[in-house]
């Protein structure tokens, strides 16, 4: 089967008459071309010859004293746009803390993602310290003293939350609950 493609005539035509709009708009686009060099040479010519001029401060003095207004004239600008811009961040940035489980989980937002989320001890602050276990990941807080309960355990703290799964799954669980509370405004700081 012969292939469609392979019509050399036709793909000589095309390649004529492609090669033939090129080289006619060559002179059009190399007068163009020269005339925007004359313009920009001649804004060359203007400028050294104001730079050279007589004035009662030299021109290169001129030259820096305006480029210097130029740059305080962009940071005014811009410091307008940011004073004048509008604050109109989601009111969820603000909910950065709560209790699950029974550990004090803080995080922070990068855009509209949670980011540094761990969780501390809610008696003493501390930040806790995961120790993964078979299927699931006691956050143990090395400050506190260990409850009657945790020393079957021999952990060097108290157990302050048991979550299921390992740690990446915990922490993949905290960030599913605060998403949940923040649509439906459970326990959420900014609705109360």
């Amino acid at each position: 089967m012969a292939n469609k493609h392979s019509h050399p005539v036709r793909s000589g035509i095309i390649a004529t008459v492609v090669g033939g709009l090129i080289l006619s708009a060559v002179p059009q686009l190399r007068g163009l071309f020269l005339e925007a060099i004359s313009w920009a040479w001649s804004g060359v010519i203007w400028g050294w010859a104001a730079l050279l001029s007589h004035y009662s401060v030299p021109g290169w003095a001129l030259l820096i004293i305006g480029l210097f207004a130029l740059a305080g004239l962009a940071v005014g600008l811009m410091w307008l746009l940011v004073v004048l811009r509008p604050q109109n961040e989601p009111a969820y940035r603000k909910y950065t803390e709560d209790i699950i489980d029974g550990a004090k989980w803080r995080w922070s937002w990068d855009d509209n993602e949670i980011s540094n989320l761990w969780c501390f001890c809610p008696r003493c602050d501390a930040q806790l310290v995961p120790a993964e276990g078979w299927d699931e990941t006691d956050f143990i807080c090395e400050r506190c003293p260990p409850s009657v309960s945790d020393l079957h355990d021999q952990s060097h703290g108290r157990v302050v939350a048991t979550m299921n799964g390992g740690r990446y799954d915990s922490v993949n669980a905290v960030k599913r609950e605060i998403l949940r509370r923040i649509r439906t405004g459970e326990r959420v700081p900014f609705n109360s």
